[in-house]
């Protein structure tokens, strides 16, 4: 099996609700952060604190430049304006593992340097209003 490198992840956009079908392409540095919420099981006279996972947090962040003819540029901006969830699928390669669920748009954060494109970072964090975030 060949080593997957950055370029083979994939992200997917839609409506909020749906399997998002819009591959975006106008990203990089995209970082699926996922993390197992533990919670203290500890009980009476245990020599060793003990936990168990309860939850799993899914956070997206990439980069985007800024264009005023890039759709998913303007979705995300609008999303991001309005308080409204879409659907995203965040992928490692076009068939391969990662997660699908319905996200607000957290952070539009722009870089203007001078000497460069103007990049927006974007984070993603997920919603449970419609749907759980699931792997897949």
């Amino acid at each position: 099996m060949a080593d997957l490198i950055g370029l083979d992840a994939k992200i997917y956009r839609g409506a909020v609700n749906t399997t998002p079908s819009t591959l975006m392409v106008n990203y990089r540095k995209a970082k699926l952060a996922r993390e197992k919420v533990m919670a203290d099981n500890s009980r009476h006279g245990m020599t060793t604190a003990s936990e168990r996972p309860t939850r799993t947090k899914n956070t997206i962040e990439f980069e985007m430049v800024n264009s005023d003819t890039d759709a998913d540029v303007a979705a995300l901006w609008a999303a991001f304006n309005a308080d409204t969830p879409l659907a995203f699928k965040i992928l490692d390669k076009a068939s391969g593992k990662g997660i699908l669920g319905d996200f607000y748009v957290s952070k539009m954060e722009q870089d203007q340097d001078e000497e460069n494109m103007q990049i927006f970072s974007v984070g993603l964090s997920p919603t449970s209003e419609y749907r759980d975030v699931t792997a897949v």
